[in-house]
């Protein structure tokens, strides 16, 4: 490379002098052949119609392969792009009979599994349930598909679902140990947010009129707001606003800024009426319904 285009006049005191022409040594650290999409992105429609099942599935491995080195770099979204283009190119395509069939789904297969893991590695688990589905359509006892489904209602922390088909995919391969991995992760989760949810009922759904003050510890811990404590909050407002015997929910005293924060923030979202208390008061918040009228002792 010319000084100009490096270093120019000044150089790089002590390694590069002025005026230096530089070679650089250029690693190649992957290469994937894509010819044969290239080429088909320059076809017209007519020309695409009336390529035979075996050329179009050609393009689609190509366009797959090109997911895959994207994936192996860890580039997920990238990689979910090239994987989603393939099956645009596969899907409408017309077949002549059960031979034709058989090709394409296998192919369409590893498309949609490879997908489905580019969800799961982002964290979209609607979209990776979605691809996990389409891919059990086409091979109903799909180990991967499967498994995935159970990690991806995992990451949506829908317990018995994720357990249902993790136990579903230890029955097609008993030997599987990421599979025995994943449920015994899965078993910690539910054991942690068993004691999350007993943490949550002493301090968020006691009276605050003292009627379960000695259920209360004499010193309160903040909660850490993680996920998990998110998710708590949420199903126990649900389940307040469908219980139609319960006309307010309150926290008690000494819940934290942001444990009331979050907690109004959610019962906002879900519609519901939210009151600050006063220094006199025994809470710190106070929910209740809009459709709940409110009662004189």
């Amino acid at each position: 490379v010319k000084p100009e285009y490096a270093f120019g006049k000044m150089g790089c005191p002590p390694r590069i002098p002025p005026d230096a022409t530089i070679m650089f040594e250029v690693e190649l650290l992957s290469f994937v052949e894509n010819k044969a999409v290239d080429d088909y992105d320059t076809l017209s429609g007519e020309e695409k119609h009336k390529m035979s099942i075996e050329e179009i599935i050609k393009v689609a491995d190509a366009e797959r392969e090109i997911g895959n080195d994207s994936f192996e770099q860890k580039i997920y979204g990238k990689a979910a792009k090239h994987y989603s283009k393939a099956i645009r190119i596969l899907e409408p395509v017309h077949l002549k009979d059960e031979k034709e069939e058989r090709l394409w789904s296998v192919a369409l297969l590893k498309l949609y599994l490879n997908l489905s893991l580019c969800d799961i590695k982002q964290c979209k688990s609607t979209l990776a349930i979605t691809h996990c589905r389409r891919a059990l359509e086409l091979d109903g006892k799909n180990v991967k598909a499967t498994f995935r489904l159970g990690q991806a209602y995992m990451q949506l922390s829908e317990w018995d679902k994720s357990k249902d088909y993790l136990l579903r995919a230890a029955h097609l391969a008993p030997n599987n140990t990421e599979i025995r991995q994943e449920l015994a992760k899965l078993n910690r989760k539910i054991q942690q947010f068993e004691l999350l949810e007993k943490k949550m009922y002493s301090r968020m759904f006691n009276s605050p009129s003292g009627n379960h003050s000695e259920d209360l510890p004499s010193k309160q811990q903040t909660l850490t707001l993680t996920d998990d404590v998110r998710t708590v909050f949420k199903e126990k407002l649900i389940s307040f606003k469908e219980n139609v015997e319960m006309r307010e929910l309150v926290l008690p005293e000494g819940t934290s800024k942001e444990e009331v924060e979050c907690v109004a923030q959610i019962a906002q979202d879900l519609g519901m009426i939210c009151e600050r208390s006063d220094k006199k008061s025994s809470y710190t918040i106070k929910i209740t319904k809009p459709d709940m009228p409110e009662f004189e002792d």
